[in-house]
């Protein structure tokens, strides 16, 4: 089955699946961690010296970027509920009248019958 997706599509569709995991959250402290312990053991030489400047750089840009991302994600996800809820309207719609078919070929036989029956009669 190819994939119709758009990149935009695929990047929100990664970060729905990424970013809000356990995973990303434990990983991102594990780095956050690693970069305090390392930066001061490196004390004066360090890339990043106390007060870790450019950490909280960081951490503006991603707040900057991560709130437009979780909304991106949101509308995605919400494009593939509408998706899934039309599928299943129009699955819905072909399920009644394929019953209402089968009543009317029920309704067809049944009179078949008591014609023949009453034939025989």
């Amino acid at each position: 089955m190819k994939d119709n997706r758009t990149i935009g599509q695929m990047a929100a569709d990664n970060a729905a699946k990424h970013i809000g995991s356990w995973r990303f959250i434990i990983i991102f402290n594990i780095i956050v961690f690693g970069w305090i312990v390392i930066n001061t053991y490196l004390g004066k030489n360090a890339i990043d010296a106390f007060p870790y400047i450019l950490l909280n750089l960081l951490f503006s840009y991603i707040a900057g970027v991560e709130a437009p991302l979780i909304m991106i994600s949101q509308n995605r996800q919400e494009e593939i509920q509408k998706k899934t809820i039309e599928d299943i309207a129009s699955i819905a719609r072909a399920t009644l009248e394929i019953a209402s078919a089968v009543r009317e070929q029920i309704k067809e036989q049944t009179e078949l019958l008591e014609e023949h029956m009453h034939d025989e009669n």
